[in-house]
């Protein structure tokens, strides 16, 4: 066909109509250029509607047996524009529709309501569950995809491949590593010959109708993906084409924005209830974790034990070694402190070299056996940053109570006061700990 020829689109109407639509509609203008070449496309003639489906039977160089709502002031209403977008991306030859295939392309442009709830689904999410739910939804509604598993950046990370000790072989490949480290959408047929080095490639003997693996990168640009989503795939030609590309690429953005949102939010909480140093409860956190703690007590009818703790002589070492060693030796205590206690005891930080932590005491002869624990715990040498080692004294308040509408202000100060006893008598104590005798405010 001659191009030779064009109308100028402010020769007529339709001209006008068309340049109009072409600015609307960036598919209608892919699909022109596919047909016939970037070079004539810029000028728009208004005669290249006649090689769309939606024109066919019209004359090849007639702009007057245009459709009649193309020359109509209609001509770029959102129906009209609607009906070129979906009949440019079907096809009519037979070379077009081996290239794609109808049954997800229409899933793309059916998906618009459906991209618009999982928008909303995104934007209203609470947790990351929820987001790695929606998203599990959303391709659902395509029988092409199936969604084998949902890793988050952490993971992906420890999927790197590592060889094990004295293993002559090369460690297989991974390919939700893959696509962390390189930000990029990663595929795998099932007929490479090299799958086989894919950790990923076991899981085709449990899918005999998945011919493909893809792993795809929730992410923003220039920036490490937040999240890695492992899709099979029951025909390779979705994860070939530009335009489901250029769709996951889209819906992996929003869903980074959300987990972006989500895990801001729970590091200002956490800015709010936890120690920046030592992650322990900072005083706030604890006076709120300390009334649900006291519920348990309740419940179990046991008693509870407060103690205050306070490293002896860590002033030398920041003296001696400077800050980033007092601040890795407090970090080591933190550290020594979780693995002494149950995970449903309270462990906090009050700030400098005091610890405090809150626990359960069935019964009045229990406690010593924790503070035993401890004193093994602090026994061992801490060793600083530049490899020196050095022992930690330790003293201790403690204050034992009824779950009985105790006030958490109260009892810290009365295991405050053990605390300055048995540092008072460090030199010549037999125990590093004082017990706190009486109700919290009636007196040792």
């Amino acid at each position: 066909m001659n191009f030779s020829s064009h109308i100028d689109p402010s020769d007529s109407p339709a001209g006008t109509g068309c340049v109009e639509m072409l600015a609307h509609c960036p598919l209608l203008r892919e699909a022109i250029d596919h047909e016939v070449g970037e070079s004539s496309a810029p000028s728009v003639p208004c005669t290249l509607l006649s090689l769309l489906p939606c024109f066919k039977g019209a004359p090849e160089e007639s702009s007057e047996s245009l459709a009649p709502e193309a020359l109509s002031g209609n001509a770029t209403s959102a129906s009209f524009l609607l009906r070129c977008e979906k009949d440019c991306l079907t096809p009519s030859s037979s070379a077009s529709q081996s290239r794609r295939s109808n049954r997800w392309e229409k899933w793309i442009l059916e998906s618009v309501g459906g991209q618009n709830r999982l928008l909303e689904d995104l934007l209203m999410a609470e947790t990351e569950e929820q987001i790695f739910a929606s998203l599990a939804h959303w391709f659902s509604k395509e029988p092409s995809f199936l969604v084998l598993e949902l890793v988050t950046d952490r993971l992906a990370r420890r999927a790197r491949p590592r060889r094990d000790a004295g293993a002559e072989h090369l460690p297989r490949r991974s390919l939700v590593y893959e696509a962390y480290r390189s930000g990029v959408f990663q595929p795998l047929e099932r007929s490479d010959p090299a799958a086989a080095s894919f950790v990923e490639a076991n899981r085709f003997p449990a899918l005999p109708d998945t011919l493909c693996l893809a792993a795809w990168p929730i992410g923003q640009p220039e920036a490490d993906p937040l999240a890695i989503v492992l899709l099979g795939g029951r025909e390779t030609a979705p994860f070939e084409d530009p335009l489901c590309r250029e769709l996951l690429l889209k819906v992996g953005r929003w869903a980074a924005i959300a987990l972006t949102r989500i895990r801001k939010k729970a590091e200002l909480e956490t800015l709010c209830i936890r120690d920046p140093l030592t992650g322990l409860l900072n005083r706030y956190g604890l006076s709120v974790a300390f009334e649900t703690f006291v519920g348990h007590l309740r419940r179990q009818r046991f008693e509870g034990l407060l103690g205050i703790l306070d490293l002896d002589d860590f002033k030398p070492v920041n003296d001696t070694w400077g800050h980033p060693a007092g601040d890795a030796l407090l970090e080591d205590v933190a550290m020594r402190l979780r693995k002494t206690f149950r995970g449903s005891d309270l462990l906090g930080r009050l700030g400098g070299d005091e610890f405090v932590f809150v626990a359960e005491s069935p019964n009045r002869g229990s406690f010593p056996l924790l503070m035993e624990r401890i004193s093994r715990a602090f026994g061992r040498p801490f060793v600083l940053p530049e490899g020196q080692e050095m022992h930690l004294g330790l003293s201790a308040g403690l204050h034992l109570f009824s779950p009985e509408s105790p006030r958490l202000e109260d009892l810290l100060r009365e295991a405050d006061t053990a605390l300055y006893t048995a540092k008072r008598r460090k030199g010549n104590r037999d125990s590093f700990f004082v017990l706190c005798e009486g109700p919290p405010g009636g007196g040792r």
